[in-house]
């Protein structure tokens, strides 16, 4: 900590590395007011004033940090710094990010005995964290204060379900149409192989298509017409979503929910998952039908957009036609049906029959509980001898499609934690609260940015709190600050549920091989209403650190599990080897997707995105001189190479 003595601290170490920070120079074309000592103020709300001012210019929160008294009551000194001061503390109930990295920057003034007037006392500049003026949006003190008009003008904006309805009834009372006079628009054809849009819809599809081709990079659409020219199918993918798809396209949910109850014209979304575990789009389309040619279509369409490369994994609702469609376009894909959809028919099949609950418990119990194919394949002909289903032909086509849906066929795939537990966040939930199922095409166009501003900025405010907060420890295992270190907060938090589940595990037994050892482990499983006791076989290979268990967690969704831990643990491994730190959790990685420019009025487009499309731009014009010329050409590719293993070289030295 140190502090400035001069009252003219231009020349001082401190406010030249400040005067590098905002200007990148030896500090000179400024225009951040320094504290210094001696400066005089009339009160301290001006203090508080001036310092956050100081703060918002150079990039870092601040708060009060001390008033004192006299013996009378008046206040005579007071104290502002970085709200990052002050250690975060070791919390195992509820562990909450905290901001707090001990940082020592801070300014003191005291009140003068004559004229009552504050003079600044003490100034320590140094701050041991990054600054970035960027970043000020994030912090709670520099929000303006609203008035309720304003926070409803906000809302307005922001585009929230009410406001959807609101501009839906607007829109239909505008151009002088009623339900049955929409329905009369519509491009009804016999055949149902056309679009059945409403009036306006095919002009707000080409402006909308205009002006993200216009203000998005690598914006890409397709249209399929009939014989008569009449619009069939279309797809659509921003740049982002495109860039996107490098890093998190190995996983994902595809889903038909919006436009059908209008138009039985479904708007369907493909969507993945980024490292925080938050829905990310990467593609969209409209669908004449739902039959295997249109899903051939949108397949092949959003392959070429992706470069040509198929994702790993799939998950969808349970319908022949999409099935088919993955067959044929995505045959080496992993097909997996959203479990949820399949258990939520379990009252419509057998809520008139007298055991139904007895079923459903068992059911469930078969499907949630085994861990191997054969467990779950005796548990599920036990059920059908017990309650007579032997004849029911939606369970005989579940255990024929059992692969497809059943968790234990499934957990030796990635899922990037999308759980067969839960409803698949596909575009339902992607746009869910900004449109419904009676939305028409040209309400959603109006809607689809306000969408895509909302998930950026989610995103980028996930981003810079897992970079700036913490989340404190609870327990002294180096692995888990290893964790902490590396992977989003979002999934450190996962990982910490997994650490502290350990107190429930137990080792019943422990078997030694010439190359491996096998534990079987019991754990106390604890659930709102019941608790049972489970066992998992988790088999360890002392030199190569690998260790492998039944529940297979870390395969489904990334996370090493409680089990794997404990034998970890047990073995004393101090650290998680780096095969099970997966590269998609991590915080550390600069992603593609963050430097694509977007057309929507964003905060994220900040100076970096700007110059990585101003670059991309310029590549672009190069390429488009270069192509034609084979030598031109060759000579472009060599200095690109080149370039490209100065600035790696370059990263790792400053890393």
């Amino acid at each position: 900590m140190v502090e400035i003595h001069d009252k003219s601290p231009s020349t001082d170490k401190e406010t030249l590395l400040v005067n590098y920070i905002v200007t990148g120079s030896n500090g000179t074309d400024h225009d951040v007011d320094i504290p210094s000592k001696g400066r005089v103020f009339d009160d301290d709300d001006e203090i508080y004033n001036f310092y956050k001012e100081y703060a918002k210019k150079i990039g870092f929160p601040v708060h009060r940090r001390a008033r004192k008294r006299n013996d009378d009551g008046d206040l005579r000194c007071v104290s502002f710094g970085c709200a990052r001061g002050g250690k975060h503390r070791r919390k195992v109930v509820n562990p909450r990010g905290s901001m707090e990295t001990g940082c020592g920057a801070y300014i003191t003034c005291r009140r003068r005995q004559g004229d009552g007037k504050w003079v600044m006392s003490v100034v320590s500049l140094e701050h041991n964290h990054k600054c970035n003026p960027e970043d000020v949006k994030l912090y709670k003190c520099f929000e303006p204060v609203c008035s309720n008009a304003q926070k409803q003008r906000r809302i307005d904006l922001n585009g929230g379900a009410s406001t959807v309805k609101k501009k839906a009834k607007t829109a239909v009372q505008n151009e002088g149409l009623g339900c049955a006079e929409m329905g009369a628009e519509r491009n009804a054809t016999g055949d149902g192989r056309r679009l059945r849009i409403g009036k306006g819809d095919v002009e707000a599809l080409l402006k909308f298509f205009a002006k993200m081709n216009g203000e998005n990079a690598g914006f890409y659409w397709q249209a399929e017409f009939d014989e008569e020219n009449y619009l069939k199918n279309v797809f659509w993918a921003d740049g982002m979503s495109r860039a996107a798809y490098k890093d998190f396209g190995d996983v994902v949910s595809f889903d038909t929910k919006y436009l059908v109850d209008k138009y039985d014209s479904p708007l369907v979304a493909f969507v993945g998952v980024n490292h925080h575990g938050q829905t990310i789009l990467l593609g969209c389309g409209l669908v004449s039908s739902e039959d295997t040619e249109a899903f051939v279509w949108l397949f092949t369409e959003w392959l070429m957009c992706m470069s040509g490369k198929a994702p790993k994994a799939i998950i969808t609702d349970q319908a022949k036609a999409i099935q088919n469609a993955i067959e044929i376009v995505f045959p080496q894909t992993r097909h997996r049906w959203c479990l949820w959809s399949v258990m939520k028919k379990l009252p419509d099949e057998f809520g008139k029959h007298d055991k139904c609950l007895d079923i459903a418990s068992d059911m469930k119990a078969a499907v949630y509980d085994t861990q191997s194919s054969d467990e779950f394949e005796q548990l599920w002909h036990w059920m059908l001898v017990e309650y007579g289903l032997q004849d029911n032909q939606w369970l005989k086509y579940l255990f024929e499609e059992r692969s497809r849906w059943v968790p234990c066929y499934l957990k030796e795939t990635f899922w990037a934690g999308m759980s067969t537990t839960q409803r698949n966040e596909g575009s339902n939930m992607f746009f869910d609260g900004y449109i419904n199922p009676s939305s028409s095409i040209k309400q959603f166009a109006e809607q689809y940015e306000v969408v895509l501003r909302k998930k950026v900025e989610k995103e980028k405010l996930a981003d810079d709190t897992s970079s700036q907060k913490t989340i404190p420890l609870v327990t002294t295992y180096p692995m888990e600050k290893q964790i902490q270190k590396r992977y989003t907060n979002s999934k450190f938090k996962e990982f910490q549920v997994e650490l502290l589940a350990m107190l429930y595990c137990s080792f019943t037994k422990i078997e030694r091989t010439p190359t491996h050892t096998i534990y079987n482990i019991q754990e106390d499983v604890y659930n709102e209403d019941f608790r049972k006791n489970m066992t998992f076989h988790a088999t360890y290979n002392a030199e190569e650190c690998d260790v492998h268990c039944t529940c297979q967690k870390f395969s489904f969704d990334g996370i090493q599990c409680r089990h794997a831990l404990s034998v970890l643990c047990h073995n004393s491994v101090r650290k998680l080897p780096d095969k099970y730190i997966l590269r998609w959790w991590r915080k550390d990685v600069i992603r593609d997707h963050t430097k694509v420019k977007v057309g929507f009025s964003c905060w994220t487009n900040d100076d970096a995105t700007k110059r990585y499309h101003d670059l991309c731009t310029k590549f672009a014009e190069l390429a488009a001189l270069a192509a034609n010329d084979e030598t031109l050409y060759r000579d472009i590719v060599n200095w690109l190479d080149c370039k490209k293993k100065e600035l790696q070289q370059t990263v790792i030295k400053e890393s």
